[in-house]
């Protein structure tokens, strides 16, 4: 039986496994260390704590400017405890989009991490209904003038001794409260605020892992901004299904993150893998001629199983034979040395990869699956899974959502995990009366159901 919000996921995570490791991070060079469950629940009711000292409406937005962050789920599952629910702004938008988004939710509070608090401070004059700026950072200092850092929250919270009275927030929580903001710019026009009730997140999460086959074994890489939607879908599978969780530094290389983590399932942004290319591409060609010889006839029986598994079609003996020679002697030791040698799944999303890249990735037994998803629908839509994907198309819709392509190519889509009716978005206009969500977005569905993207509406984040 799925838990009621992802709140209670967590608190039943810390009573099952309260001594587990949850996640793992590190700052700078300093080796990683574990939160256990009965931690990150802990820290959960001591964010929940300090934002209820704060004396917010229920419902109000929390938002948050940051990248990934080993604060961020105690924040985000604290938050929706306390009854309010967090908008994650994206790093890259410009200050002016910045300052009118956190204009048009009203925020008083904004969570900021160290790289980004001057770049606040300089907005705060065009931000008078911002009250309170707590930075997550604990190597940055409170500057004063409304500026606290998580611990100063925490220690408000603490005074105030609301740690009843969040654990009763939480039992009183409702499936159908909001309990999430996302926030996208399209091309044009004012940013749109879309919000989530937790019955939505839940089921989204619990359709993504079953579809992925995420679990207690698991281990997740979070190494994109909470504020990308697909990020912070995967997030909300680690309190739903036990899943680790390794925090990435900011400032590091995706294959020095992917060696440290040793993740199990990886997804990532289509410049991501094409940077992992080319990381490996000189290794690769920097043999001597037999080993380069041995590293191509590898690389073509990898490329034709998995082209053969793609189309359906059963993988002739004599291929399965050359593959298993060729995992042992090739791809283990190589996907050992990238970090990658546990992983069962590899997602790229956020924009099309290049067909050579994905078949670079095919031809090393890393067969890497594109995914399509709309931040009105809780993040990705469909997604390529190691038992069903297909080279270049953007895999099957997740289940419970629907997708049929309209009469002039138009991707339209049904579930409901949709947004909350009558908020800013989807617009009135964009869902029909058959309740169809009309995405902007071209593409084609084949005969399998496997989605293909033609194009997408243009947006800053998604």
């Amino acid at each position: 039986m799925l838990a009621r919000t992802l709140v209670h996921a967590l608190r039943e995570r810390a009573s099952l496994r309260p001594d587990a490791p949850a996640l793992w991070h590190k700052q700078g060079g300093s080796p990683y260390r574990s939160l256990s469950w009965s931690e990150l629940w802990g820290s959960a009711l001591r964010a929940g704590r300090g934002l209820l000292a704060l004396d917010l409406p229920a419902g109000s937005p929390v938002a948050a400017l940051c990248g990934p962050n080993v604060n961020w789920l105690a924040l985000e599952l604290g938050a929706m405890g306390a009854g309010l629910a967090v908008a994650p702004l994206y790093p890259r938008w410009p200050d002016e989009s910045v300052a009118e988004v956190l204009r048009r939710l009203e925020a008083k509070v904004l969570f900021v991490d160290g790289p980004r608090l001057q770049r606040v401070l300089a907005l705060r004059a065009q931000l008078p209904r911002l009250e309170h700026v707590v930075c997550l950072d604990s190597r940055v200092p409170a500057v004063g003038g409304g500026v606290r850092t998580l611990a100063q929250l925490q220690q408000a919270g603490e005074a105030r001794g609301g740690e009843s009275e969040w654990a009763a927030r939480v039992d009183a929580l409702e499936p159908e409260a909001v309990a999430s903001f996302s926030l996208t710019f399209g091309a044009v026009g004012a940013p749109r605020i879309i919000e989530h009730c937790h019955r939505a997140l839940v089921a989204h999460a619990s359709r993504l892992s079953r579809a992925l086959g995420v679990s207690e074994g698991d281990m997740l890489l979070s190494r994109l901004p909470p504020a990308v939607s697909m990020e912070r879908a995967m997030l909300r599978l680690v309190p739903l299904t036990g899943a680790q969780l390794s925090v990435a530094p900011e400032e590091g290389s995706f294959q020095a993150q992917l060696r440290e983590a040793r993740p199990t399932f990886v997804h990532a942004t289509p410049e991501d893998w094409e940077a992992l290319r080319r990381a490996l591409e000189p290794r690769l060609t920097a043999r001597s001629a037999n080993q380069r010889r041995v590293l191509v006839w590898a690389q073509q029986a990898a490329l034709e199983a998995h082209r053969l598994e793609d189309a359906l079609l059963p993988v002739p003996g004599p291929v399965k034979a050359r593959l298993k020679v060729a995992r042992t002697l090739i791809f283990e030791p190589l996907k050992l040395e990238a970090g990658l040698h546990a992983a069962r799944g590899l997602l790229s999303g956020l924009g099309p990869v290049a067909r050579s890249t994905l078949e670079f990735f095919a031809s090393l037994d890393l067969p890497l699956g594109e995914s399509w998803g709309l931040v009105e629908a809780g993040g990705p839509v469909t997604v390529n899974v190691p038992a069903a994907r297909r080279l270049g198309l953007q895999g099957r819709p997740l289940p419970g959502i629907a997708v049929r392509i309209a009469a002039d190519g138009e991707v339209l889509l049904r579930t409901d995990t949709l947004c909350l009716p009558g908020g800013e978005g989807p617009a009135a206009a964009a869902v029909d009366r058959q309740g169809w969500l009309h995405t902007g977005d071209l593409g084609e569905l084949d005969p399998e159901g496997f989605l293909k993207v033609a194009r997408r509406t243009p947006a800053i984040a998604g």
